[in-house]
C-alpha cells in the first residue's frame, strides 16, 4: 500500500474507531477481508462479463466483435482472479515458513494446470468465433443476393 492509502485509511479507522494504533497492514484479519474483497470484485467482473456475452450471443449481433470482446474480458478475469489467489497463498505460506520445495512444487503444478485450462479454452473460443464470422458472412451474403 503507498502513502495516500495508508493515510485514507488510517483516517477512515479513526473516524469509526476502529484504530488500534498497529497500522492497517499488520493484521491477518485485514489480509483476509482484503482478500475476500478483491475476490468479489474479480466475481462481479466474471459475472458481468458472462452477462455481457450471453446478451451479445442472444442480440444476434451481426458481427461476433461484440460476443468476442466480452470473452476475452471474461477470460482476463479469470486469470486475475487465479493470479491473485495463487499470490494471496504464496505469501500466506510464505509468512507462515511453509514455502517449502512440496508447496512451491504444488503451486507451479497448480499454475501449470491452469495454462492448459486456458490453451484450450482458448483453442474452443477460437473455434466458436470463426463460426461465427462463417455465420455472420453467410448472412451477409444472403440479404445482398435477396436484395
Amino acid at each position: 500500500m503507498d502513502k495516500l492509502e495508508e493515510a485514507v485509511v488510517e483516517k477512515i479507522e479513526r473516524k469509526d474507531g476502529r484504530w488500534a494504533g498497529g497500522g492497517w497492514c499488520n493484521t491477518a484479519r485485514h489480509r483476509g477481508l482484503w482478500t475476500s474483497f478483491v475476490s468479489f470484485l474479480y466475481d462481479s467482473c466474471i459475472a458481468a462479463a458472462k452477462k455481457a456475452t450471453a446478451l451479445a450471443k442472444a442480440k444476434g449481433c451481426p458481427t461476433p466483435r461484440h460476443c468476442t470482446r466480452a470473452a476475452v474480458y471474461e477470460a482476463q478475469f479469470v486469470f486475475d482472479a487465479f493470479r491473485s489467489k495463487t499470490v494471496c497463498e504464496r505469501a500466506e505460506l510464505s509468512r507462515a515458513g511453509a514455502l517449502d520445495g512440496a508447496a512451491r512444487e504444488r503451486l507451479g503444478r497448480n499454475a501449470a494446470d491452469y495454462r492448459s485450462g486456458v490453451a484450450q479454452s482458448f483453442q474452443q473460443f477460437e473455434q466458436e468465433n470463426c463460426r461465427a464470422k462463417v455465420v455472420a458472412l453467410e448472412r451477409e451474403c444472403t440479404s445482398k443476393l435477396e436484395e
